[in-house]
């Protein structure tokens, strides 16, 4: 796992700058780095060491033949298996990053549907004078680029572009209405309208010479059906069991130190159950616990690791851990408010000081319908196909006068017409349209982007949950869970690899399991819960839901309220109203209802944008 950046042409960048710019992610690779500057395009590199520990593996690598140069951030799973498919090639190191480069040479941009991996990287082709850049299926490796009329710059995150020489620095409207929407910026933006992500699954090939704005090609996408195979249940179980296996066995490889996260969820008891199989000695376990017991779940982490015989480590912090925020908030290359990045951080951050890779257990929830918000659409359906339109309208409409709460949410999804104009305002579930013209101190501001392209993803041959599993992986795990992990994890120096999100898994499931095998009933992530059962303790509970959750209602009612009100009543942003602001905190402290994911999201801006006001003055 690294971090790299890249700039063309090198004539207008001073070198200290690039430098400059590539140490800001130098906590992505702590043991090397290195620019290097190739006819006039410059590479920087800072590597954390996984796979073939030696100087010769460090980069920017330059293929034997001398043609490619790569800078790459991940690790390839079934490199060795591609390295004895490629008998023309002299290898000079035992690393992944060299398999890359030989398959680049070998099949060009088709070597990426042979790559079994988390990746983001870059290839300078010296003799065509070209950039192709590339990022992984499922989007678990960040690349970032920026393209003007005389100059390219890419790299891992949006941090390191910041100042270099043609990036514009304006505010992404579309991005800044989707962060406040949601708590995340989708759908391949940057907080910056200069800079754009590479999607999933796609690649860039960019000819130096006659450079131009380009839209990514896709080797890779979610596959869709509305007609699946016929298998029993028992053989779909059973190929699930296998790829799992798979998955799991091909990313214990590793030349460091390997552990796995432990909640004691299903999901992460199922990855340390077969880890654990697989292992011929006791793998190591981590898990975060709170000295609050209502929020302390290492009880169940503690059934795990004793039944399968772990090294288990509990890292116990106290209620309150706002003291990291400024030390978290000062990594965030974009404002991003999901408020679980805090146990996330903690957690990589304990388990680094033994381990410098670790397995989790992300992707069951998206994958296999397990998130709560399946149930509130499950429960609406079911309504609007008992009660007539007339009716539920009309519970919508009541619905919408009463307090935010939960419950009220799910009623007041009634107003609209149908299943997916509800979905819809999931996209919105921080601040919704009418929410953000208030919120908003220019109502020009507003747009209902996030809400429209919401939308826009469903398919009319697809059942609502299918179309809301796709819709929450293309957005909420590739812009949110992945995103947290990345940045959490990295900022610690640690690579986390998630088995579940093996992409022959995510096929499995959008092209084999029917919907009532991810949710038969009320038994959400059926499948994986029969799974399960193979694996785990009898006393097992499987019908349990917590998540990385923190107390952020009982921190915007002391700590965090008096850091947001000291932010609005001296100095802040401007782009938001700040008597709106102070009337969420003043209702908030009042219990009329629960607003610390809307205040969480305006304090990470707001500490956002003065982070970033300070890093632009940056030269």
């Amino acid at each position: 796992m690294c971090g790299f950046l890249g700039f063309w042409p090198n004539f207008k960048i001073n070198k200290n700058q690039f430098q400059n710019n590539l140490s800001r992610i130098n906590y992505r690779g702590p043991d090397y780095s290195n620019v290097k500057q190739i006819d006039d395009v410059i590479l920087g590199h800072n590597r954390l060491s996984i796979i073939d520990l030696k100087a010769q593996s460090n980069q920017p690598l330059v293929s034997s033949c001398g043609r490619y140069n790569i800078v790459f951030n991940g690790e390839i799973y079934n490199y060795i298996t591609l390295k004895n498919e490629i008998n023309d090639y002299k290898f000079i190191t035992n690393s992944d990053t060299e398999v890359i480069l030989a398959s680049f040479a070998k099949w060009g941009e088709k070597c990426l549907s042979k790559l079994n991996g988390m990746f983001s990287f870059a290839i300078y082709d010296k003799k065509e004078k070209s950039i192709f850049l590339a990022r992984d299926r499922m989007g678990k490796k960040p690349l970032y680029y920026s393209i003007s009329k005389d100059s390219l710059c890419f790299g891992s995150e949006v941090k390191a572009l910041v100042n270099l020489p043609g990036v514009e620095l304006n505010i992404d409207q579309c991005a800044f209405n989707d962060y406040f929407s949601k708590g995340f910026i989708g759908y391949n933006r940057s907080i910056f309208d200069s800079i754009k992500q590479l999607p999933p699954g796609s690649f860039l090939k960019l000819r130096l010479d006659k450079l131009k704005v380009i839209n990514p090609q896709y080797y890779w996408s979610l596959p869709v059906t509305s007609e699946y195979e016929k298998c029993s249940e028992i053989e779909l179980i059973d190929e699930f069991d296998q790829l799992l296996n798979e998955s799991i066995n091909i990313r214990m490889k590793s030349d460091v130190p390997l552990g796995v996260f432990l909640s004691g969820g299903l999901d992460s008891s199922l990855i340390v159950a077969i880890a654990a199989k697989i292992s011929k000695k006791p793998i190591s376990t981590y898990t975060i616990g709170f000295t609050d017991q209502s929020m302390d779940e290492t009880n169940y982490a503690k059934l795990i690791s004793n039944y399968y015989k772990t090294n288990h480590n509990t890292f116990t912090i106290n209620n309150d851990i706002t003291s990291i925020l400024p030390k978290i908030f000062s990594s965030l290359d974009q404002p991003f408010a999901d408020s679980s990045l805090l146990p996330m951080y903690l957690v990589s951050r304990e388990a680094q000081k033994y381990v410098t890779v670790a397995l989790s257990g992300d992707g069951g929830d998206e994958l296999f319908a397990g998130y709560g918000h399946y149930n509130d659409f499950a429960f609406e359906q079911q309504i609007r196909k008992i009660l007539p339109r007339t009716i539920t309208k009309s519970i919508g409409l009541i619905a919408n006068c009463l307090p935010e709460r939960h419950k009220t949410r799910t009623l007041k999804r009634f107003k609209f017409d149908d299943i997916y104009q509800s979905m819809g305002q999931y996209a919105a579930r921080f601040f919704n349209y009418q929410e953000r013209l208030k919120l908003f101190s220019n109502r020009n501001n507003v747009l209902n982007f996030p809400e429209v392209e919401f939308i826009k993803q469903f398919n009319p041959d697809l059942d609502w949950l299918q179309n809301i599993c796709q819709a929450d992986m293309k957005g909420y795990m590739v812009d949110d869970i992945l995103v947290k992990v990345d940045r959490m994890s990295m900022m610690n120096s640690l690579e986390v690899r998630s088995p579940l999100l093996d992409y022959k898994i995510a096929e499995f499931s959008f092209l084999k399991v029917p919907s009532t095998l991810k949710r038969n009933g009320p038994i959400s992530k059926y499948i994986l819960k029969e799974l399960g059962k193979r694996y785990l303790p009898k006393n097992f509970v499987f019908n349990r839901k917590h998540g990385f959750g923190v107390p952020l209602s009982d921190w915007f009612k002391s700590s965090l309220g008096d850091r947001l009100k000291d932010i609005f009543e001296n100095s802040h942003s401007g782009y938001l109203n700040k008597s709106e602001v102070l009337n969420y905190i003043k209702m908030h402290n009042r219990g009329y209802s629960n607003y610390s994911k809307k205040l969480f999201s305006i304090l990470v801006w707001e500490e956002w944008f003065s982070n970033f006001k300070t890093l632009k003055n940056q030269k």
